[in-house]
């Protein structure tokens, strides 16, 4: 950040007008184009959801093939994804079906507690939607 005085105790400073000129153009830029993005029918979602998935099949070799309870909660969010055109159900299921196979299979107590968190919360995002 570039200093507009020369005392060297005072704060930096910004100016705020240009901040909310920049903020004040990205928000028409959206209320332009939001029209155009709900024009667009569902199967064009379906096409942008399995280029995510595609995205994400570059990871594909970080994932522990030989631990089932590693590996298939990740297969799940990749199918999950295009068939629920949603990439946050697929993520949710993925973290539900994580901590579930994690449980029955008894090594809860090395599962980091974000990851109980998350999957709670998954849960009641399910149970209410």
């Amino acid at each position: 950040m570039k200093r507009t005085d020369t005392n060297s105790n005072a704060a930096p400073s910004i100016c705020l007008g240009k901040l909310v000129a920049k903020g004040a153009k990205n928000i028409q830029a959206c209320i332009f184009f939001a029209p155009l993005a709900t024009s667009l029918p569902k199967q064009i979602d379906g096409a942008a959801l399995l280029f995510v998935s595609v995205l994400f099949i570059r990871n594909i070799t970080d994932i522990e093939w030989n631990d089932i309870s590693e590996s298939a909660p990740a297969i799940l969010a990749m199918i999950a994804m295009p068939l629920t055109y949603s990439i946050s159900n697929g993520i949710a299921l993925a973290f539900v079906s994580y901590a579930l196979i994690k449980i029955f299979t008894g090594k809860f107590s090395s599962t980091s507690p974000a990851i109980w968190v998350v999957a709670v919360l998954s849960v009641v995002s399910f149970a209410v939607a």
